[in-house]
């Protein structure tokens, strides 16, 4: 029967008191996160799961826990399977643990419960919590737990700082034959709390999820209506295959602006990741990374900078609208993260200085046989274009702009991809329907290419293609540019002051001459005729909207632009050039 448990800390002769955490603190205080995205060749039999390069893991994970004491974080995370105990026994060893106030959850690697029991007795100083009655019956026993092991320190009663590591074992297994006849489920959920004021910390390993729990009605550890961090560490080819995620639906199908207070950081191995079959053939065991933020809240940072920034660094923004909520996802690639983000419950603090931005990369870092800070992180974006290019560089005028943001809306745009419901906020990040996410949580972004979904790789590269002939043969072709526009550059002039920037893609060459140019594709005259009419309704205030061109396929490349219908100086443009309210 599954547990989860709370009260532990002064159980079974301890006199620990809670810790004060502070990424559980509910204040408005940022807190650092760092997150190693492990990649590599991993190695399984009857003794459990490893990275296959035994000389490896230990030098990765010390140099990890290195930078995590530098940059004195306040919560470090690891996926399932990864760290070695090696690394755990030298930390302890050498004194390189958390500080009092800072957390790490560390996903170990599998463990017999008569290696686990002598490896706790050679370390008596430190201060264990796990299930110890599991670990007595099952020490004959020649099969392994997977473990995640939260490090940090608390005082006792006479006010002594304890090294402690609580030891949750995996309570499900997943259905690799491996796991499933090798495995000892574990049966308790250690929730971490601050003594006051405390937002509550869970970790889930992998297939735990499976148990379905709903964080919004466990009233056993005091979740309803209650903040919460919880942590998923995975080792996982389908993290977003329903039944891994269907406790994220359900946390954030619930609650309103008042108890948005659950946040979820998934951590899942890099891409790529690869193992030897029996007949000595490598093979790809992952096409996903799947590490990412969760945040359901009115208020975010969602400004063009902080997006860009974040991009640079590795972290992709998207919206998951009907859950109104923001998820963050990582680089598929083997980096560390470091992160800094803001505090699911901010309760505790003055109202006026409450604000959850989200997640902020300070740093990225790249393994070549050290951890070193990453200059370029490879998004994907760039290898998609020159798929889709016909000549090397056509698409450099998107590949060279380092403003993302700007990149995603250009596309969308000139692809005829926008949402004309939001009218003229479609262009604002939350509304771009590149950047939305469904329950699926497949990811359509341009810019970010990692995702493996077939849809979203065909739909990403028919936008692409579309934007390429717009440039490469409509615009260039004197039977389809209108004279005006013959030559044109795809472009928005940013500095502009029109209040439809993100509307006017089309420049001619000598700067005198504005539009909008959208290539649609394989549609209908109808269909085309009716989109025209959409863009033109966005226009708010302005002639432009008479410059609106639209090409399609039917099966021919067809255009539709009335020439003659110019831009008057005596228009009224209190009105939408489609209103039946428009006249001279």
């Amino acid at each position: 029967m599954l547990e989860i448990k709370s009260n532990f800390w002064n159980k079974n002769g301890r006199t620990l008191r809670k810790p004060d955490l502070k990424c559980l603190r509910q204040d408005h205080e940022l807190y650092k996160t760092m997150l190693m995205q492990l990649g590599g060749k991993i190695e399984y039999d009857i003794e459990g799961i490893r990275i296959s390069d035994k000389d490896l893991p230990t030098p990765k994970f010390n140099l990890v826990i290195a930078m995590a004491i530098e940059e004195n974080v306040d919560l470090a995370i690891t996926p399932e399977y990864s760290c070695p105990w090696e690394s755990i026994e030298q930390f302890i060893l050498e004194n390189k643990l958390p500080s009092e106030n800072s957390i790490w959850i560390v996903g170990c690697q599998s463990i017999k419960p008569k290696e686990f029991k002598e490896l706790t007795e050679r370390h008596a100083n430190v201060v264990w919590i796990f299930d110890d009655t599991l670990v007595e019956q099952k020490l004959t026993e020649n099969k392994f737990f997977d473990p995640v092991c939260y490090l940090l320190k608390s005082r006792n009663t006479d006010n002594e700082i304890k090294d402690v590591i609580i030891v949750q074992f995996k309570t499900c297994n997943s259905a690799e034959i491996w796991e499933r006849d090798n495995f000892i489920q574990g049966n308790i959920f250690y929730v971490v709390d601050n003594r006051v004021n405390s937002t509550r910390l869970m970790t889930l390993i992998c297939s735990d999820t499976l148990h379905n729990i709903d964080f919004n009605t466990v009233n056993e550890a005091y979740f309803l209506g209650q903040p919460l961090l919880l942590i998923h560490i995975q080792l996982n080819q389908k993290p977003f295959d329903s039944s891994y995620k269907k406790y994220r639906n359900n946390i954030y199908s619930y609650g309103n602006k008042d108890d948005y207070n659950k946040e979820v950081i998934c951590l899942n191995w890099a891409r790529g990741v690869t193992y030897d079959d029996e007949l000595g053939n490598e093979i790809e065991f992952n096409k996903y990374g799947g590490s990412s933020f969760y945040c359901q809240t009115n208020k975010i940072e969602l400004g063009d900078n902080r997006i860009n920034e974040n991009h640079k660094k590795g972290l992709y923004y998207t919206s998951w609208k009907n859950m109104k909520s923001h998820v963050s996802f990582l680089n598929y690639e083997e980096y560390v993260f470091l992160i800094e983000n803001t505090k699911p419950s901010q309760i505790a603090s003055l109202p006026a200085l409450r604000n959850r931005t989200g997640p902020k990369v300070i740093k990225t870092f790249g393994w070549d046989n050290q951890w070193t800070e990453a200059e370029t992180i490879r998004d994907g974006f760039s290898q998609v274009c020159s798929e889709v290019e016909d000549v090397p560089g056509n698409l450099s005028c998107l590949t060279d702009n380092d403003n993302f943001m700007e990149v995603e809306r250009i596309i969308q745009l000139s692809s005829g991809d926008i949402d004309d419901s939001s009218k003229e906020d479609w262009s604002k990040i939350i509304n771009l329907l590149s950047f939305q996410i469904s329950d699926t949580e497949i990811n359509n972004r341009n810019t970010f290419t990692h995702d493996p979904d077939t849809v979203a790789k065909t739909n990403r590269k028919g936008k692409l293609n579309r934007y390429h002939s717009l440039k490469t043969k409509i615009l260039t072709n004197p039977l389809q540019a209108p004279a005006k526009f013959l030559n044109a550059i795809l472009k928005f002039e940013t500095g502009s002051s029109s209040n439809n920037i993100y509307l006017l893609n089309l420049h001619s060459i000598d700067g005198t001459r504005k539009g909008t140019a959208i290539y649609l594709g394989d549609k209908s005259f109808a269909e085309a005729k009716a989109f025209k009419v959409k863009i033109e309704s966005l226009f708010n205030q302005d002639q432009q909207g008479k410059q609106v061109i639209v090409w399609y396929n039917n099966p021919e490349l067809e255009r539709i632009f009335d020439e003659n219908n110019k831009p008057e100086i005596s228009e009224n443009v209190s009105q939408s050039p489609v209103s039946y309210k428009k006249a001279k």
